[in-house]
């Protein structure tokens, strides 16, 4: 997930200074929607100087572990402004892949295993 933050065009009266993070949330749910996921991640935020624009931008990486195939749902929230509504949400881009292996240990998360029904369970095995 990346984002970037911008000035807006007005500058609100009593902005204050950005701040040095913010906090992300992801959040997970089956086609159900039942919650396999909730994190609150810190985030840095950046400045970056171009050479005819300036904005403030955060990234984040999850590395997650689905327990069978299945369909999820993905939702990311950022803070909308900051600073007093002195920077505004630009864009905020999220990219999900499937399959990602690491050729180095990362720290996963797992996400909830799918409920078992008193239906699946009452069913003979083949």
């Amino acid at each position: 997930m990346e984002a970037r933050y911008e000035e807006p065009s007005h500058h609100p009266a009593g902005t204050g200074a950005p701040p040095d993070g913010l906090t992300l949330e992801l959040r997970l749910t089956d086609a159900l929607g039942r919650a396999l996921l909730q994190e609150r991640q810190p985030l840095k935020l950046r400045h970056v100087e171009g050479s005819d624009d300036a904005c403030w931008t955060v990234s984040a990486r999850w590395h997650l572990r689905l327990d069978e195939p299945r369909s999820v749902r993905v939702r990311v929230e950022l803070p909308p402004t900051l600073a007093g509504g002195g920077l505004e949400l630009e864009w905020l881009d999220l990219l999900v892949e499937d399959g990602v292996v690491t050729p180095w240990p990362i720290n996963v998360s797992a996400l909830a295993p799918l409920p078992t029904t008193p239906l699946a369970s009452a069913l003979p095995e083949p």
